[in-house]
Formats: C-alpha cells, structure tokens, sequence
C-alpha cells in the first residue's frame, strides 16, 4: 500500500515585503486583500504544525496543488521552500504552480516558481517543463500540469496551452498500466457544480475532459476552490473521481472551506482509502474529519 497526501492553497505571505510593493498594479488589490482579510484566515503559523502532523501519518508522498504563494514575491517563495525543504530531501514531493504562483507577468517571464520548485517536477520532453510525468511507485504515475497564466488585475481564470494539450494524450496512454495522477491547479467544477465564472474558471476545460473521456485516468487532483469537496467525469470505462482538498492553511467558521489535507491510501490500482484532517475554528488544532461533500454539475442552462 501506498499513501499519498494531497494539499492545496497554502498561500504563504509576507506581510513586510508585500507592503514594500504595493504599488505594483495587480498586487495592489492581492496585497490589500491579503493584509486586511486573508491573512486572518489563512495563517501561516499553521504550516508548520500542519507540516509536523502530515509526516507523522507516515506517508510516502505529498502532493500539493499550487498556491504556494500568495502574491509570487520571492520573500513568499522562499518561506514556503523553507517549510518544504526536508520533503526535498527525502524526494517526497511534488508541486505544480497556482495562479498566485504567476502573479504577473514579470513573475512569469523570469519563471520565478520553477526556480524554486521545479526540482519536485518529474521529466518533460516540454521546453517549459509542461506536462511532466514522475513516477513515484513502480506502480503510481504523477503527471503534472501548468493550468496559470498572468491574468490581468482581478483575473483569476485558467489556460492549459496548446502544446501541454497536444502532449497530454500519449502521456496518458504510455501509463495506462499505471495509477495515474493528473494534477492541476483550476477546478473543472467549482463547488457550486458549475464550470465557473470567465474570470475564475479553466477557460479551455472542455478540450481537457475530451482528453480524460478518451484516454481515461485513475484519479484528478486540484485546488484554487476554497473548499473540500469531489466529483467525478465521465471516463472511457468508468467515472474519473475529482477532488479538492480545501485550502491548506484555513482557518474558518464557514463549513464548506476547512483547512487540512486528505490522505489517500493506494492498493491493487486502485483508492483503497480516503482519510481527512482539518485545522479547527477557531484554534487551529488538526483533527480527523472525513467530511467529505460529493457535488453533481449543474444542468445547463
């Protein structure tokens, strides 16, 4: 058996250097929003016991889904590779970037997150990296996406290019002895069931599930929804569960975005188990809750 954690949207900040530039345009409104709200709700003072309690469950990998940052500063960047570091050590972890990670398009054009975390990637045939493939078993494949791109001043929305498009099929059939892992930032459905608002959502999703309808996967991971909850697409011979472990570092009374992770253990090829950890309101403490909401999509209109 092999056990994996799934984590998502820890967005670190730092306060004294995102007040430093909060004159650069788009971090105006992430760094406003950050020091006068986020920062109560996703704390980063959680992290590192979240941390202590995930490597005592003993697990074999941890998988984290983007929004390591909250505004793509490198002050951010390096507080998250800090925390992470002994899982760098020990090779147990992979990342892929959230839209807070590519904040804008300095962060993007320098590559500022694949300087400090493309060392947890597996290899890509991709001049940029995107999809890559790590085999973390002999048996479970971990194929990673890049769904962010710079999106303007209130964007949040999503976009997997043509070339990670064009890759993905054979990716997926090369591995279809094993697990396999897709993982990406934007939701496919938001909580809600609802392929989600232009300026949130995965703007090209549809060409995505053509590839997952024909080509198959065993298991969908993301995050960039505040909020724990799965669903599933449909597949070449069965349903492709979806899951969002809610934002990692959260603090809140609102039922529906816990803080925490999930663990998964895998066997024979297949789920075996899901067991969930959430950071209770309002002090924080980790503790077992395997409340864990199924949604359906929502009729179209």
């Amino acid at each position: 058996m092999v056990r994996i954690a799934h984590l998502s949207d820890i967005h670190i900040s730092s306060p004294t250097a995102t007040l430093a530039r909060l004159w650069q345009g788009k971090r105006l409104l992430g760094g406003m929003n950050m020091l006068l709200f986020r920062r109560h709700e996703l704390q980063n003072l959680r992290f590192p016991a979240l941390l202590h309690h995930l490597e005592a469950q003993h697990v074999d990998h941890i998988i984290l889904s983007g929004d390591l940052t909250t505004t793509s500063l490198h002050a951010e960047f390096q507080h998250a590779r800090l925390e992470l570091n002994p899982f760098f050590k020990n090779h147990t972890l992979t990342t892929i970037p959230g839209n807070h990670d590519i904040y804008t398009p300095r962060e993007a054009d320098e590559r500022r997150y694949e300087h400090y975390f493309a060392e947890t990637h597996g290899p890509s045939e991709s001049s940029h990296g995107y999809p890559f493939v790590k085999i973390i078993h002999p048996h479970i494949a971990v194929i990673g996406l890049n769904s962010c791109v710079p999106t303007g001043l209130s964007g949040a929305w999503g976009l997997l290019d043509d070339e990670q498009l064009q890759r993905l099929p054979a990716l997926l059939r090369a591995h279809q002895d094993h697990f396999r892992i897709l993982v990406l930032h934007h939701f496919l459905l938001d909580r809600h069931g609802y392929h989600g608002l232009p300026r949130r959502g995965l703007r090209n999703r549809d060409a995505l599930l053509s590839i997952l309808q024909k080509e198959g996967c065993e298991l969908v991971l993301h995050g960039h929804e505040h909020a724990r909850y799965r669903y599933s697409l449909d597949g070449p011979h069965r349903p492709i569960p979806v899951h969002n472990p809610g934002p990692a570092t959260c603090v809140s009374s609102a039922r529906h975005h816990p803080g925490g992770y999930l663990i998964y253990d895998i066997q024979d090829q297949r789920i075996a188990s899901i067991q969930g950890f959430v950071l209770s309101y309002p002090d924080g403490h980790i503790q077992p809750d395997d409340t864990f909401p199924s949604i359906s999509p929502l009729p179209a209109s």
